[in-house]
C-alpha cells in the first residue's frame, strides 16, 4: 500500500501514544499488515509526525520522494508539497519539522496538541478546483526518469497522459491505482 501523505489531518505520535479519533485507520492498518500487506509511507505536511510509527508500528518503508519499479513501470512516488518552493513555505516546515516544535508537542499531549495542530492547519485540504501549476510542472517533468508520477498534497484528483507517460495527482477520495495499462491510470 503505497501512502503518499495526508493520511492524517493532523497526524502526530504523543511518545507511543497515538490520537484516539484516528483507531479505526490505526486498527485497520493493523488488521492489512497482519495480513502480509508492505507499506510504503511518503510523509505529507500534515501527517510526518507519524512517520516514526508507521516504521515501528507497521514496519512501512518511510521514505520521501523516490522511484519504485513494480513489473518494469518505474513509478515516481512523492507527497508534493516539495514543490512549494516559497520562504514562507520552507520557513514554515523547517519550524513544524524542527526539534523544538516536536518538544512543545510532548509538552501539550495528546488531547491539547491536537487542539493545536487543528488550529494551525486549518480545515482541510483543498477540495475542487485546480492543480497548482508548480504541481502539475514537477510531475511532468517527472516522467523524464519514470512511467507514472502519483503526488497527493494537492487534494485535488488531477491527470495528465503523453508519450512519455502518466502523471497523477490522487484527491480525497481516490483510494489509489489498481491497474496500470500503456501508460493510463484505470480506476
Amino acid at each position: 500500500l503505497w501512502m503518499l501523505g495526508d493520511i492524517f489531518h493532523v497526524g502526530w505520535a504523543f511518545n507511543g501514544r497515538l490520537q484516539p479519533g484516528y483507531s479505526p485507520v490505526f486498527e485497520a492498518l493493523d488488521r492489512a499488515v497482519a495480513r502480509g500487506l508492505q507499506l510504503v509511507f511518503v510523509p505529507g505536511n500534515h501527517d510526518f509526525g507519524l512517520a516514526g510509527v508507521m516504521a515501528e508500528r507497521w514496519s512501512a518503508d518511510v521514505c520521501g520522494p523516490h522511484i519504485r519499479e513494480v513489473d518494469g513501470t518505474r513509478f515516481h512516488l512523492s507527497h508534493g508539497d516539495e514543490t512549494d518552493s516559497t520562504v514562507g513555505y520552507r520557513l514554515v516546515q523547517g519550524v513544524l519539522r524542527s526539534r523544538l516544535f516536536a518538544g512543545f508537542m510532548m509538552i501539550l499531549g495528546v488531547r491539547l496538541g491536537t487542539a493545536f495542530l487543528r488550529m494551525i492547519a486549518g480545515r482541510g485540504g483543498t477540495v475542487g478546483g485546480d492543480v497548482w501549476p508548480q504541481t502539475k510542472q514537477f510531475a511532468t517533468s517527472m516522467l523524464a526518469e519514470s512511467d507514472v508520477v502519483l503526488m497527493g498534497h494537492a487534494h485535488v484528483p488531477w491527470q495528465f497522459d503523453s508519450a512519455d507517460g502518466t502523471a497523477a495527482v490522487l484527491g480525497p477520495g481516490v483510494a489509489g491505482v489498481r491497474h496500470v495499462t500503456g501508460g493510463a491510470l484505470l480506476p
